[in-house]
Protein backbone atom coordinates (compact mmCIF):
# COMPACT_ATOMS: atom_id res chain seq x y z
CA UNK A 1 0.00 0.00 0.00
CA UNK A 2 1.32 3.44 -0.91
CA UNK A 3 1.38 6.32 1.55
CA UNK A 4 -1.04 9.23 1.02
CA UNK A 5 0.29 12.37 -0.61
CA UNK A 6 0.63 15.30 1.78
CA UNK A 7 1.84 18.77 0.84
CA UNK A 8 3.34 20.87 3.64
CA UNK A 9 5.35 23.58 1.86
CA UNK A 10 5.36 25.66 -1.30
CA UNK A 11 8.25 23.49 -2.51
CA UNK A 12 6.12 20.36 -2.03
CA UNK A 13 3.35 22.07 -3.99
CA UNK A 14 5.76 22.91 -6.82
CA UNK A 15 6.95 19.28 -6.92
CA UNK A 16 3.32 18.12 -7.03
CA UNK A 17 2.65 20.42 -9.99
CA UNK A 18 5.69 19.00 -11.76
CA UNK A 19 4.50 15.46 -11.09
CA UNK A 20 1.07 16.31 -12.55
CA UNK A 21 2.81 17.47 -15.74
CA UNK A 22 4.81 14.23 -15.85
CA UNK A 23 1.72 12.09 -15.32
CA UNK A 24 -0.25 13.94 -17.98
CA UNK A 25 2.49 13.10 -20.48
CA UNK A 26 2.15 9.37 -19.70
CA UNK A 27 -0.35 6.98 -21.28
CA UNK A 28 -3.65 6.58 -19.43
CA UNK A 29 -3.84 3.90 -16.75
CA UNK A 30 -5.63 3.21 -13.52
CA UNK A 31 -2.47 3.89 -11.53
CA UNK A 32 -2.05 7.26 -13.28
CA UNK A 33 -5.66 8.21 -12.52
CA UNK A 34 -5.28 7.27 -8.85
CA UNK A 35 -2.09 9.28 -8.48
CA UNK A 36 -3.59 12.30 -10.26
CA UNK A 37 -6.62 12.11 -7.96
CA UNK A 38 -4.40 11.89 -4.87
CA UNK A 39 -2.29 14.82 -6.07
CA UNK A 40 -5.40 16.90 -6.79
CA UNK A 41 -6.77 16.25 -3.29
CA UNK A 42 -3.44 17.03 -1.61
CA UNK A 43 -2.98 20.21 -3.64
CA UNK A 44 -6.50 21.39 -2.84
CA UNK A 45 -6.02 20.69 0.87
CA UNK A 46 -2.78 22.70 0.84
CA UNK A 47 -4.44 25.60 -0.99
CA UNK A 48 -7.32 25.66 1.49
CA UNK A 49 -4.93 25.62 4.48
CA UNK A 50 -2.85 28.39 2.93
CA UNK A 51 -5.95 30.50 2.20
CA UNK A 52 -7.27 29.95 5.71
CA UNK A 53 -3.93 30.97 7.19
CA UNK A 54 -4.01 34.12 5.06
CA UNK A 55 -7.49 34.95 6.33
CA UNK A 56 -6.33 34.57 9.92
CA UNK A 57 -3.21 36.65 9.33
CA UNK A 58 -5.24 39.45 7.74
CA UNK A 59 -8.52 39.68 9.63
CA UNK A 60 -11.41 41.27 7.86
CA UNK A 61 -12.42 44.70 9.15
CA UNK A 62 -15.43 44.83 11.41
CA UNK A 63 -18.65 46.51 10.37
CA UNK A 64 -18.69 50.30 10.47
CA UNK A 65 -21.42 50.62 13.16
CA UNK A 66 -19.12 48.88 15.63
CA UNK A 67 -16.68 51.80 15.47
CA UNK A 68 -19.48 54.21 16.35
CA UNK A 69 -20.69 51.98 19.16
CA UNK A 70 -17.22 51.93 20.70
CA UNK A 71 -16.99 55.71 20.47
CA UNK A 72 -20.45 56.09 22.05
CA UNK A 73 -19.45 53.77 24.90
CA UNK A 74 -16.26 55.76 25.49
CA UNK A 75 -18.24 59.01 25.60
CA UNK A 76 -20.72 57.46 28.05
CA UNK A 77 -17.90 56.21 30.29
CA UNK A 78 -16.24 59.62 30.19
CA UNK A 79 -19.50 61.24 31.30
CA UNK A 80 -19.84 58.78 34.19
CA UNK A 81 -16.31 59.52 35.37
CA UNK A 82 -17.03 63.25 35.37
CA UNK A 83 -20.27 62.70 37.31
CA UNK A 84 -18.40 60.58 39.84
CA UNK A 85 -16.03 63.51 40.43
CA UNK A 86 -13.04 61.96 38.76
CA UNK A 87 -12.91 64.48 35.93
CA UNK A 88 -10.78 63.88 32.87
CA UNK A 89 -7.95 62.24 34.81
CA UNK A 90 -9.87 59.02 35.39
Amino acid sequence: MKLPIVIHTDEDYDRAQQRVKELNAMPDSGEKDRELQALAEAMLAFELRRDEAGDIAQPRPGPEPLVGEVHDRQERDHGRRRQAGRGDGG
